[in-house]
């Protein structure tokens, strides 16, 4: 039986990222910005050395996007289509471990399919 995934757990394995030269920054639970001028910002904002940017929203089991999570969501995958240095994805208990292998990796157009 494995472990049930948590927010937690999408957290510490995006934070490992760092141990590579990645600037992360997790905005996941952070009640500031879900009442300030930031609502609706994505959970894991990560910055690689090279300067590709991934903006990651967490969504575990059945947690549906909010009306301005869609939004900014929208706004993102437009903003990467015409971008090769801009990602959006949402990570989910089934994909999160893809996601940081494929960031890892150089995989990052590999990203774009999980927005299907």
């Amino acid at each position: 039986m494995t472990d049930k995934v948590t927010k937690k757990m999408l957290s510490d394995t995006f934070k490992n990222l760092e141990k590579f030269n990645y600037l992360v920054k997790n905005f996941n639970g952070n009640r500031q910005i879900k009442f300030g001028a930031f609502t609706g910002f994505v959970d894991h904002l990560i910055i690689s050395h090279s300067g590709i940017i991934f903006f990651i929203e967490a969504k575990l089991y059945k947690d549906k996007l909010k009306e301005n999570q869609e939004k900014f969501k929208k706004y993102l995958i437009e903003s990467s289509k015409k971008n090769d240095f801009v990602f959006y994805c949402i990570s989910t208990e089934k994909n999160y471990d893809l996601i940081y292998e494929y960031i890892l990796t150089g995989k990052y157009k590999e990203l774009k399919s999980l927005n299907k």
